[in-house]
C-alpha cells in the first residue's frame, strides 16, 4: 500500500515482536524483491533509492571496516570532544529549549522575586529536574536562599500535605503534561507502588486545580506550566497569574549504581526557571491560540 501510493520508503511497515515475526519480515522482503521484476513502480522506486545513495556517496560509508565505525561511535559519544555529535546535540537541545519557552499570559507578573516555592510536577523525575533547575539558577537570584518543595503527581499525595506545604510557600508552580505521558517516560524514579496506582489525567488536573484555588485564596503567586500541549492553560486562566509553555517535558537521567544519587536534569525546565526568575526572556511564541 505504501509503495502503491508512491512512497519509496515505508516507515516500520511490519511489527516485530517475536522470532516468528523476524521470519515473516524476511518473507515480506523476499516478496518485494520478487515483485521487482514485474512491477514498474517498484523498479522506479528502487532506482530513485539507488540514485540517492550514489548522490550522497553512501557506499563509501558502507564499505568502511568495523574498526572505523567503532572509533567513530566512540568519538561521537565523547563529552571531551566539543565537536562530537553528543556535544553538538546537547547544544542544539539547549538552544531549542530556550527558544521554545512561551509566555501564554501573565507576562507583567514576571520576574518572580519570592524565595519560597512549592511545585506540583507530573512525576518524581520532573520534580528532581525542577529542583536541579532552581539550584542551578540560584546564583542568579541575588544570592538569596530558595526554599523549595515539590510533590510528584504520579500517585496523588494527600490533600492536607499539599495544603500544609502551600502555607509555607509564596509561589505555587504547577507543571502539567497533557496528554498524559506513558509510564516508560516516567524515568524510573517514582516508587513502583505509585506507578501501579498512577492517577489519570482527569484526576491530576482536578487535584492541581484544588491546590491552585487554595493558593489564590491565600494570595500566592500561581504559575501554570504546560510542558507538552498548552491547551490546559485556558482551563486555569482564572486560577493562575502566569502561564508559561515549554513544549517539552524531556529529562536527562544520569544513571548511578546508587539510585539515590542519580542526577535528573532538564534543559526545558532550566529555560523555564530562567524566565521565571528573570535571568532570561521568553523567546518563544505559542503556535496555537488558547481561545
Amino acid at each position: 500500500m505504501h509503495f502503491s501510493a508512491g512512497a519509496d520508503i515505508a516507515l516500520m511497515p511490519f511489527t516485530i515482536r517475536t522470532q516468528d515475526d523476524i521470519k515473516k519480515f524476511a518473507l515480506l522482503l523476499d516478496n518485494a524483491a520478487n515483485r521487482m521484476s514485474e512491477s514498474a513502480f517498484l523498479k522506479a522506486s528502487h532506482n530513485r533509492i539507488i540514485k540517492a545513495k550514489q548522490r550522497f556517496a553512501l557506499q563509501s560509508f558502507i564499505s568502511k571496516p568495523m574498526s572505523w565505525w567503532l572509533n567513530e561511535a566512540k568519538e561521537n559519544a565523547s563529552m571531551n570532544n566539543p565537536n562530537s555529535l553528543k556535544n553538538r546535540g546537547i547544544q542544539i537541545e539547549k538552544a531549542l529549549s530556550k527558544s521554545s519557552v512561551s509566555v501564554l499570559f501573565g507576562k507583567d507578573e514576571l520576574p518572580i522575586t519570592s524565595n519560597r516555592w512549592l511545585a506540583l510536577m507530573p512525576d518524581a523525575a520532573r520534580c528532581l529536574a525542577f529542583e536541579a533547575a532552581l539550584t542551578r539558577a540560584r546564583s542568579n537570584f541575588n544570592n538569596k536562599t530558595l526554599e523549595f518543595a515539590c510533590l510528584p503527581l504520579t500517585a496523588l499525595p494527600k490533600t492536607q500535605l499539599a495544603m500544609n506545604l502551600l502555607k509555607q510557600a509564596d509561589v505555587l508552580v504547577v507543571g502539567n503534561i497533557s496528554p498524559l505521558h506513558a509510564n516508560y517516560e516516567l524515568g524510573g524514579v517514582d516508587l513502583p507502588e505509585h506507578v501501579k496506582r498512577r492517577a489519570s489525567e482527569t484526576e491530576v488536573m482536578a487535584f492541581s486545580k484544588k491546590i491552585m484555588v487554595a493558593a489564590k485564596a491565600q494570595n500566592k503567586t500561581v504559575v501554570f506550566a504546560p510542558l507538552r500541549m498548552p491547551y490546559k492553560a485556558h482551563d486555569v486562566k482564572e486560577l493562575a497569574d502566569v502561564a508559561i509553555a515549554t513544549f517539552s517535558y524531556a529529562v536527562n537521567i544520569t544513571q548511578q549504581s546508587d539510585k539515590e544519587n542519580q542526577q535528573v536534569t532538564s534543559y526545558s525546565l532550566n529555560a523555564l526557571v530562567d524566565v521565571l526568575l528573570g535571568s532570561a526572556l521568553a523567546e518563544g511564541r505559542s503556535p496555537v491560540s488558547l481561545k
